[in-house]
């Protein structure tokens, strides 16, 4: 990719993102008086534990990049590195693609201690592709669920895609070792062992399951939306935000909540207040845990001893 091309995509994601954000700003009639209104609603109280939860998030993103770094290379990367490299990409993804910074960021890491920074970038990218695939296989059931409006089924229709995923991962191995397996990807071939499989697929899910009490901490703090509707609507809306790979997810995420919520019957004003504190709350919080990972990182270089 040449930098003219470079400056080029980056510039229209950052157009496309603040006119998809002052559409929705403009079709919901967002003022300062909704700020207001959220500041008075905000109940305290959640904010530690969606702390918790998100910190927790990225060490389960941290240990499943460290697993596929074992795979590939057969040295597993120390789980603080992973860990502040995961740090730093959330943080950055406030106002970066997420994707795309959470494989620089792995890349980097690699860099800086000795090893590929291709490989960490291969890496990364499994990583992600990891999470967007679970999802993808809940967006099935959450579609219909959504279309009833009934939590029961997506609960039912979850349970079967789990189940369809585990058979997945178990014959992927045998698909991915026969004749027709393209040479070009026999170097990524120790991703496919059944075991290390297994414990992607399994931290993939829980990825899910703490990415939906993360939304819900959201609305225990405002008291807007339903558990109903953010249990369904979780896989719908990230899947949505994933592929429109827009720079900190602005203008997506509000458009992606807006309209799950819309089809379930959840009333505009409470649309207004979710979003909103979704926004304010995860951004702050992600950008908190970032300056923790840098000050831990400037304090460990700080107290190196000299050579």
């Amino acid at each position: 990719m040449t930098p003219r091309l470079r400056l080029f995509l980056v510039t229209l994601s950052i157009v496309v993102a603040a006119l998809a954000m002052w559409l929705w700003l403009d079709n919901f009639n967002v003022s300062m008086a909704d700020f207001r209104l959220l500041y008075e609603r905000l109940q305290w109280w959640p904010l530690p534990f969606l702390f918790v939860f998100l910190a927790g998030h990225v060490a389960l993103a941290s240990w499943r990049w460290s697993i596929i770094e074992q795979g590939l290379s057969g040295q597993r990367p120390a789980f603080a590195h992973a860990f502040a490299a995961g740090g730093l990409a959330l943080g950055l993804g406030t106002f970066l693609p997420a994707p795309v910074v959470n494989i620089a960021c792995r890349s980097l890491t690699n860099r800086v201690n000795g090893m590929s920074s291709l490989r960490g970038a291969l890496s990364g990218l499994a990583d992600q592709l990891a999470d967007l695939a679970v999802i993808a296989l809940l967006a099935v059931p959450a579609a219909i669920a959504l279309n009833y409006r009934d939590l029961g089924f997506f609960l039912g229709g979850a349970l079967a895609a789990t189940l369809l995923g585990l058979a997945i991962v178990i014959q992927l191995p045998k698909l991915v070792h026969t004749q027709y397996y393209p040479i070009q990807l026999q170097k990524a071939a120790p991703l496919f062992e059944r075991s290390l499989l297994f414990k992607i697929y399994g931290i993939s899910l829980l990825r899910v399951a703490n990415l939906v009490v993360m939304t819900l901490a959201i609305h225990a703090a405002v008291g807007a939306a339903s558990i109903s509707a953010i249990v369904i609507g979780t896989p719908l809306i990230t899947l949505a935000i994933s592929i429109a790979m827009l720079p900190g997810a602005i203008g997506a995420s509000e458009w992606s909540f807006s309209a799950v919520f819309s089809a379930y019957g959840i009333p505009k004003a409470d649309i207004v207040i979710f979003v909103l504190a979704n926004r304010v709350v995860l951004t702050g919080l992600s950008l908190l845990l970032m300056l923790i990972v840098l000050i831990a990182m400037a304090r460990k270089l700080l107290v190196r001893p000299s050579a």
